[in-house]
């Protein structure tokens, strides 16, 4: 049954996004033939990552995220849950490493966001020692990825009327880039960096705008166009 509501909400949330956030893979060739236990390692820009993630998860089995327990009440909770969460109190760590390790034993997929909380700027901040001491212990696969397009600076009556202005007149551009496994001994966080460093950044156009062309500019509103193969 919870294989089923997976498959279902999946698609519905696929189909949102690739409507009005042309929405876009990259790097499915990294993760097509992995087995055992998995640890993806992604950067987290907003509420919307681990719902973008779940979805760019084109395998059969979902990924598991923590989520704080606070976000446990209804229908948030189910959609959450649904999705692959399970819920922890980070007032109690040991629990939450336990239940993660139970399910990498499991051979299942653990998604990840190492920074412990969302970035404000946008920009990648520093490693939390959760994933690799997870990685390490479970000796998991672990596939950086990098989410782009999910970070909406500003807050307050007027950003929030700005956003909802762009969104309805251009759309949002989201993308998600699995990057080549790594394993705890290379160094998570320097591994990661140098990956999400290979994404290469071009600043937008007024055609670009227009057009949403990629062969001729960069992502819209200026969002980082990855160089990863499609």
């Amino acid at each position: 049954m919870e294989k089923i509501l997976w498959i279902v909400i999946r698609g519905l949330v696929y189909g949102l996004l690739k409507i009005f956030c042309h929405f876009k893979v990259y790097g499915k060739e990294n993760v097509e033939n992995l087995n055992g236990p998995i640890i993806l390692i992604a950067n987290h820009i907003s509420h919307m990552d681990p719902p973008v993630l779940a979805v760019a998860w084109f395998r059969k089995s979902p990924i598991r995220f923590m989520t704080k327990k606070k976000y446990s009440f209804p229908p948030l909770g189910w959609f959450i849950k649904s999705l692959g969460s399970f819920f922890v109190d980070y007032d109690e760590p040991i629990s939450a490493i336990r239940e993660s390790l139970e399910i990498l034993k499991k051979n299942g997929t653990l998604g990840i966001f190492p920074e412990g909380t969302r970035s404000k700027d946008g920009k990648l901040q520093k490693f939390q020692k959760g994933a690799k001491f997870l990685a390490k212990k479970s000796n998991a696969i672990v596939i950086p990825v990098v989410i782009l397009g999910t970070y909406r600076p500003g807050r307050g009556f007027w950003s929030i009327l700005k956003k909802i202005g762009i969104f309805l007149i251009f759309g949002y551009r989201i993308k998600v880039i699995f990057g080549p496994r790594q394993t705890w001994s290379d160094g998570l966080e320097e591994g990661y960096k140098r990956f999400y460093k290979s994404v290469e950044v071009r600043p937008p156009t007024l055609f670009c705008v227009i057009a949403k062309e990629k062969s001729d500019c960069g992502d819209l509103m200026g969002l980082p166009w990855p160089t990863a193969s499609q």
